[in-house]
């Protein structure tokens, strides 16, 4: 049995590590995101009312559930069958009176931050603006989690 060892060159080794490189970058390129969608509903009482969720099916139930739960039976009615979508979450944050997060449930809220965080993952890091100024949505989400990091300490 002989044990041959094979000496490759820098430059070979090089070129290798530079098509692995090409070819984690086209992968990143396909990478799908794992953010779902943002659904306003127009509701009375209030003006909207958000949801996140896979589809407008989903969205609606929650809608549902929640306008059932917080107002008595006939006490609420959806004002418009038009539903605004944002499949992108910088543009739900144009879209929303305030913090996006907060126009969430906490439920719907926690479950876009999880999302949000693993998007990010396999992906290049972004670099903070040479101003250093930060997106709507990340200030949004910072002051998210300022918020519930209080919310847990006053428990």
């Amino acid at each position: 049995m002989s044990t041959e060892t094979t000496i490759r060159s820098r430059a070979e080794i090089l070129k290798e590590i530079a098509h692995h490189e090409d070819c984690i970058q086209d992968l990143r390129q396909q990478l799908p995101t794992c953010i779902k969608s943002f659904f306003v509903f127009r509701v009375h009482p209030g003006k909207t009312s958000w949801a996140y969720g896979l589809s407008r099916d989903e969205a609606e139930k929650k809608v549902t559930e929640r306008m059932n739960r917080d107002y008595p039976i006939d006490g609420w009615h959806f004002t418009s069958r038009a539903v605004s979508q944002f499949n992108d979450p910088q543009a739900a944050c144009g879209e929303s009176s305030g913090n996006l997060l907060r126009c969430l449930t906490e439920s719907d809220a926690l479950d876009f931050l999880k999302d949000w965080r693993a998007n990010k993952s396999g992906r290049p890091e972004t670099e903070t603006p040479k101003n250093g100024y930060k997106s709507r949505l990340e200030l949004d989400i910072e002051e998210y989690e300022m918020m519930q990091r209080r919310k847990a300490q006053d428990r």
